[in-house]
């Protein structure tokens, strides 16, 4: 099983931008389903979907504010059986990492997230139903699952 670190997600990146941000997006290839949160009135961009994550704290990876925050917004995480991909977006001076991680559908079934007062609501979207109200970098990374699927599949036939 792919155990979740900091160590195992990128070496300490401790970069310079305006606006740095780090998510977790946690995808099941067995029902072909992606976890969003649905943000709500207290904090920005109220009613949009996401992945778990938010804005960096000083002197803090990308890797180590995915696992934070994203214990913040659900909790403990479930089991993730390994890192997919690590996207990254650059935007008028802002980074976004979204790191793609593979959950089992076992583990999906026993993992009940525990939601902070940032998200209003939370669930799994099978990846041709996503919310018309989702964040568009959270989108282009999930229209691309498919094709990431295959290509991990391909390499361990390869191995």
């Amino acid at each position: 099983m792919f155990k979740f670190s900091k160590s195992s997600l990128e070496k300490d990146e401790k970069s310079h931008y305006s606006s740095k941000v780090a998510n977790i997006l946690l995808f099941c290839d067995d029902d072909e389903t992606v976890f969003l949160i649905k943000r709500s009135d207290n904090v920005s961009h109220p009613g949009q979907w996401c992945a778990p994550g938010g804005h960096l704290e000083s002197n803090e990876s990308f890797a180590e504010a995915a696992i934070r925050e994203a214990h913040e917004e659900v909790g403990r995480l479930p089991k993730i059986q390994k890192k997919l991909d690590k996207n990254i977006i650059i935007d008028d001076g802002k980074k976004i990492v979204t790191y793609v991680c593979l959950v089992p559908l076992k583990d999906k079934e026993k993992w009940t997230p525990v939601l902070n007062d940032e998200s209003e609501e939370c669930k799994w979207f099978h990846i041709d139903e996503i919310p018309e109200k989702t964040f568009n970098t959270i989108k282009n990374i999930i229209f691309a699952l498919p094709s990431l699927i295959r290509k991990a599949k391909y390499a361990a036939y390869l191995a």
